[in-house]
């Protein structure tokens, strides 16, 4: 077999060896242990790939920072009827408005990640989305707490939350896969 460019990596090296063998394993009829041999050789390339992804702690961050915002924003998503509608009353047909409120609020915020990436860091971008998240949670929290809690006062602090999840979700994924020093995971 000849290549026109050379062969670095030796994980490159296997995949040619696994095409190989698979051609070989069926070239001689031996369809059943091939595919077997196949699965059993790709799962442990995927282990090997998400245990090194999981040893990576910068990537292990930025995954725990995109999880828990999108804990806290499915948190009151799950929540949100059943406060809104049956503890202050919002009619049914109006939960559509709300919910279309907390849409515009994400576009926003995924709008003004776009606008900043080019006039400063995505770093700074990550650490405006957390410190506007904390905010709007800081805000929820307050009006609860203090028994100020209305339709008005929700929905203000959860624009505030979901305009901050636009700005953080726009750049975990890309600083996570920076964290990565190689080809990391299977998708």
């Amino acid at each position: 077999v000849r290549f026109r460019s050379a062969i670095k990596e030796p994980e490159e090296l296997s995949y040619l060896f696994l095409s190989i063998a698979l051609g070989l394993g069926f070239g001689a009829n031996q369809s059943k242990l091939t595919i077997v041999a196949f699965f059993i050789i790709v799962f442990v390339i995927i282990i090997k790939d998400y245990i090194r992804l999981l040893q990576n702690g910068l990537f292990m961050k930025y995954c725990i920072i995109a999880g828990c915002s999108i804990g806290t924003f499915f948190a009151f998503i799950t929540a949100g009827p059943f406060i809104l509608i049956n503890n202050l009353g919002l009619r049914t047909e109006h939960f559509g408005y709300f919910q279309t409120f907390l849409v515009l609020g994400f576009a926003i915020g995924a709008f003004t990640a776009n606008r900043l990436v080019s006039k400063t860091s995505i770093e700074f971008i990550l650490n405006l989305g957390i410190i506007i998240l904390t905010i709007g949670a800081a805000m929820i929290f307050t009006v609860t707490y203090l028994g100020l809690d209305t339709v008005n006062t929700l929905a203000a602090g959860m624009f505030v939350l979901v305009m901050a999840e636009g700005l953080v979700f726009a750049t975990t994924p890309t600083l996570a896969m920076r964290a990565s020093d190689s080809h990391t995971g299977s998708a």
